[in-house]
């Protein structure tokens, strides 16, 4: 288990700025929103990295649990994955041939077909935006406009995709995926792993003794968790 903590902290000197009819915002409200926005951020940031930040305070991430050194010695669950082969995650180089992504939507279909075991598949598919876009690049060669069926005309030219899937899986981008990485996740076998008991909770407010403010802590403790790396992989160097 890991904790993440904050504080929302106001002097008494920018509550009475922000008072009576002079008031603009709801000072409490407002910083109370800034540091759900702050945790936000960093859980997001957490998701992708390793959990060796913070002098390793932070949470696991998919940079351990889906490793791009998954034969390595390291120890992810209890398991020596170096040890337990059993236990290592797919992972590949998908590092292009002749011109960028040239490889990609190969590497893809093999990694998918490896992580997947009969009707138990990969549900998620995240990257870059680069790459992102990339796949979108493979996928649309030459665009064709045609007027409706009722013969009124062109109307609109509808440009893009609403959504992107592989095999019925569904691609998305986010900005804190690490560069250059492309993971397949089962998401059945990971999990966000809360305390029933300390999810987001606000203690109590206090005033220390030596500041003209109050100081109100907000904690969360839990961590992100596999129980089958097997189900899961990453393409690494996708260039």
């Amino acid at each position: 288990m890991k904790q993440i903590a904050g504080t929302v902290v106001i002097d008494r000197f920018s509550k009475r700025k922000n008072a009576g009819r002079s008031q603009i915002i709801n000072l409490v409200s407002a910083k109370m929103k800034q540091l759900e926005l702050s945790f936000q951020d960093a859980l997001s940031t957490m998701i992708f990295a390793d959990g060796s930040g913070n002098s390793s305070k932070d949470i696991d991430g998919l940079a351990k649990l889906v490793s791009d050194t998954p034969t390595a010695s390291g120890t992810v669950g209890g398991f020596d994955q170096s040890v337990y082969t059993w236990w290592e995650n797919y992972q590949a180089a998908g590092t292009h041939t002749s011109a960028a992504y040239d490889k990609l939507i190969a590497d893809i279909g093999l990694a998918y077909n490896t992580v997947s075991k009969k009707k138990d598949h990969p549900d998620l598919i995240i990257t870059t935006q680069t790459l992102y876009e990339g796949i979108e690049g493979l996928l649309v060669k030459t665009i064709n406009y045609n007027s409706d069926a009722l013969g009124s005309g062109l109307r609109d030219a509808n440009l893009g995709f609403e959504n992107i899937k592989y095999r019925g899986t569904v691609i998305t981008y986010d900005e804190d995926c690490t560069a250059s990485h492309l993971y397949l996740l089962n998401t059945k076998y990971l999990k966000l792993n809360v305390d029933r008991e300390t999810d987001f909770i606000t203690l109590e407010t206090e005033r220390p003794i030596n500041q003209d403010a109050t100081v109100t802590p907000i904690l969360w403790y839990g961590n992100l968790t596999v129980s089958n790396r097997k189900r899961q992989g990453v393409l690494s160097a996708v260039t």
